[in-house]
């Protein structure tokens, strides 16, 4: 939530709210993440930061609490001419968005497709092969496989 400060889409209202909530306590012990099927999209952006989140300044910079109390304390639309602010804000926007889960996955599946088989002809038979037993079992249960062997058997 924090790096939303850096963001020309907020507006100033939300930005100056958000700099109050950083002396709020955490009101999580460890949240990493935020839980999709708990998060509210009617919620102001500012309710979720808490003293916490000041620890991302921290991973921007060496100094970064330092060095975003002197723009933290100026009015947000005074914070572009702010060098902190600028310096800041250029290391915010050079981070790079990395889904962890669809990259190991992604990593997962072509370490094992590689032990499978070397042969391309033999991959492609067993992409179809894998095609063909999805459009036959579309909902992959237990219960769904056991009727559908009953089916083919009775």
């Amino acid at each position: 939530m924090p790096l939303s400060l850096f963001d020309d889409r907020v507006n100033d209202t939300t930005k100056a709210a958000m700099v109050q909530n950083f002396s709020r306590p955490a009101n999580q012990p460890t949240a990493k993440r935020l839980n999709a099927k708990f998060f509210d999209h009617h919620t102001p952006l500012e309710e979720y930061v808490t003293s916490k989140s000041l620890t991302m300044f921290d991973l921007l910079s060496m100094n970064g609490q330092e060095e975003a109390r002197q723009f933290l304390l100026k009015p947000p639309a005074d914070w572009p001419i702010d060098p902190a602010f600028q310096m800041l804000s250029a290391k915010a926007k050079q981070l790079r968005v990395v889904n962890d889960c669809a990259e190991r996955g992604i990593a997962l599946i072509t370490s094992y497709n590689a032990a499978l088989t070397k042969d391309e002809s033999q991959k492609q038979y067993l992409l179809r092969l894998v095609a063909g037993h999805r459009k036959t079992f579309p909902v992959p249960t237990k219960k769904n496989l056991n009727q559908k062997t009953l089916n083919n058997t009775g």
